[in-house]
């Protein structure tokens, strides 16, 4: 009797960190942040294509490599632009893609998030080693990136 009420005690034990695993973001607090960046009262948005890997087109959901894309344009896509895919664009650099703006621009929530899209139609999908990923709603394989605002004092 012992041994099968400490089985169920394990039992119990282990559900309840799954459940609370599996409505914890995953995120770590200690890691940086993927694609983001905050300065003071400024939001960096950084793409650098060689940290992703995968692209879903935005209407017919097909899958593809990012690395068989050609990249023309890079934009960023959340809330405070209705996830418009071709609304903010970003700048390109050497290796890497920018858009500086305004942190109360986009951060009207706690949590902001957002997701990088690439010639309008492709949505970057974040790696599954990015610390600030969330499931977006949309199934079990669609993630956003997300950054949490620095509180005002």
């Amino acid at each position: 009797m012992r041994r099968s009420m400490q089985g169920l005690g394990l039992m119990l034990l282990t559900a309840a960190v799954l459940a609370a695993a599996a409505l914890t973001p995953l995120c770590s607090h200690a890691a940086t942040p993927l694609g983001v960046v905050v300065r003071a009262d400024t939001v960096v948005f950084r793409f650098t294509p060689s940290r992703f890997r995968m692209v879903v087109h935005g209407s017919t959901s097909r899958w593809m490599r990012l690395r068989d894309l050609r990249i023309h344009e890079v934009t960023v896509a959340g809330p405070w632009n209705q996830w418009s895919s071709d609304a903010w664009p970003l700048h390109p650099h050497k290796g890497f893609y920018e858009l500086r703006c305004p942190l109360n621009a986009v951060a009207d929530h706690d949590t902001v998030f957002f997701k990088f899209v690439v010639n309008n139609h492709w949505w970057v999908q974040p790696p599954p080693d990015a610390p600030n990923q969330i499931n977006a709603g949309l199934g079990d394989t669609t993630m956003n990136l997300f950054f949490v605002p620095p509180r005002k004092p």
